[in-house]
């Protein structure tokens, strides 16, 4: 299932079979927004997007763009 040559990076947050149930988990436990999902092959240019644009404290929808929670916080609300 995983690559053994991939990069070891990030932390990994949940393990699901079902893809909207891997959304919901990277929502609750990062902030993530459903309805401002990409393809991988576009990820690339939405950070370029927001690198160009100074790091902007909004999105371009007038959100602000998503804070990961600390463990801490992830804990007290589980």
């Amino acid at each position: 299932m995983f690559d053994d040559e991939e990069e070891d990076f990030g932390l990994l947050l949940a393990t699901t079979s079902e893809p909207l149930a891997a959304m919901q988990a990277a929502e609750s436990q990062t902030g993530a927004a459903l309805e401002r999902w990409v393809n991988q092959s576009m990820a690339g240019d939405e950070y370029r997007d927001y690198v160009l644009a100074g790091r902007p404290a909004t999105t371009p929808d007038d959100q602000p763009w998503p804070t990961p929670q600390s463990s801490a916080a992830r804990t007290a609300t589980s």
